[in-house]
């Protein structure tokens, strides 16, 4: 499929992060990781992992629609006065796979870090997500020392925007 089949099969929308669509999916998101992890997930664990800061930090939400259905989605996550945008919790259903949402996302969330005035990001991602960590070295990602706290991360990557 094209790039602009890509596009006009899938719809980004800027959403509420705390609304009910992005808890929606990101609650098919954590049901996925505690399906796939060794042991598990726990999204409280994970939530602000590493930051080393009490304050909630900012959020930017991306959703992926087909149709009238939400199926997939991203966040950017930073601190004041951070020099790198955190990419968080991208996640495309099982039944929209392979059809390239997954670098749709990737790519909005890279164009609106810039818009936010960052020149770098980074991630953190657990091994058995395969994929994931597939996409991110194709799309220039390479890997990094460790920066957070996550405690299902097993690998750290960044990029310069």
């Amino acid at each position: 499929m094209t790039t602009a089949g890509i596009s006009k099969a899938f719809e980004l929308r800027a959403a509420d992060p705390s609304g009910a669509t992005a808890r929606t999916c990101l609650d098919r998101y954590y049901a996925e990781l505690a399906r796939v992890f060794e042991g598990g997930f726990d999204p409280a664990e994970a939530a602000y992992a590493g930051t080393g800061k009490e304050k909630p930090p900012k959020v930017y939400c991306v959703l992926a629609w087909a149709q009238a259905e939400a199926v997939g989605c991203g966040f950017l996550q930073w601190q004041e006065g951070d020099e790198a945008v955190e990419i968080k919790r991208m996640w495309v259903a099982d039944e929209m796979r392979g059809r390239g949402l997954a670098r749709m996302i990737l790519a909005h969330l890279e164009a609106k870090a810039r818009e936010f005035g960052f020149s770098a990001l980074r991630l953190d991602t657990n091994r058995v997500l395969k994929t994931a960590q597939a996409l991110y070295l194709r799309s220039g990602y390479s890997e990094i020392p460790r920066y957070s706290g996550n405690p299902y991360a097993h690998h750290w990557f960044g990029k310069r925007l």
